[in-house]
């Protein structure tokens, strides 16, 4: 009804997400494009760019447009910006696997912590890249600094918190614990990332029959994963699946998992947890 809402803040983002969902990629990067022309939707069109890179398997393209969004974030106040970029570059590196790189930009991440409003999400989303990083220690660090600042009351930050908390019992080897954290988690505030936990955490257990249960739930779910740090969880984990489905020699399954995975975009190689 009214065109100029189409590059408009977070709504052209929003519709965007939601083409690439249902196989507009084209459409979206139209409307991403269109962001560029005004200087206050810029760095915002320029990083939904870049997150349809990365889907695409595009990492070459997408570090250029992360690092103009760090250009243009520079000499603004936005920590939790900057701070998502720099996790979006760990992730990329993480699909390239240059783990120098990784461990370096989920430090930058980390680096003004303390000047995040949302400490406790945040901090379960880079607690949880630095633990696929292998750097234990810090995601251990970031739990001590965000259970303290949980609101008891806040049921999503009770969930994120749990989540950070299973993903270190996970790293530990504690896998009954992880399991029970993971669905305390996801009661209290389901996403991509609780979901996707349960079916690693059973994948771990050697529990098979769970682990498909799980992950097909969680590729199911895209309005859950594209367009946010999931997304490339719920690509690499058509592959995952497809090779659970093998094991239980269910090769149509997988074929039909494979072929669905091509459809999303070029599917990177699964990075299993820890």
């Amino acid at each position: 009804m009214d065109p100029h809402w189409l590059v408009a803040g977070g709504i052209s983002r929003e519709y965007g997400i939601l083409l690439i969902q249902n196989g507009g990629d084209q459409k979206a990067a139209q409307i991403f494009t269109g962001m560029l022309e005004n200087a206050e939707t810029r760095e915002n069109g320029i990083r939904s760019l870049a997150l349809l890179d990365t889907y695409h398997g595009h990492f070459a393209s997408t570090q250029k447009r992360f690092d103009e969004c760090l250009t243009i974030l520079q000499d603004q106040i936005a920590p939790l910006s900057k701070a998502r970029v720099h996790l979006w570059l760990a992730i990329v590196a993480d699909g390239q696997g240059d783990l120098r790189t990784e461990q370096r930009e989920l430090d930058n991440s980390f680096d003004n912590f303390g000047d995040l409003g949302p400490k406790v999400i945040f901090g379960a989303w880079l607690g949880g890249q630095y633990l696929r990083a292998g750097a234990l220690d810090k995601a251990q660090k970031i739990e001590s600094v965000i259970a303290p600042l949980t609101d008891a009351k806040n049921a999503k930050q009770r969930g994120y918190l749990q989540l950070l908390q299973g993903d270190n019992a996970l790293a530990r080897g504690d896998v009954d614990k992880a399991i029970s954290l993971f669905s305390l988690s996801n009661t209290e505030n389901n996403t991509g990332f609780t979901v996707e936990a349960l079916a690693s955490a059973y994948q771990k257990a050697g529990k098979t029959d769970q682990v498909i249960a799980w992950y097909e739930k969680f590729l199911d779910i895209q309005n859950q994963s594209i367009g946010w740090e999931p997304q490339q969880l719920w690509l690499a984990d058509h592959v995952t699946l497809a090779a659970d489905y093998l094991a239980k020699s269910d090769h149509e399954k997988a074929k039909q998992t494979l072929a669905a995975s091509s459809n999303c975009g070029r599917t990177p190689t699964p990075t299993y947890r820890y």
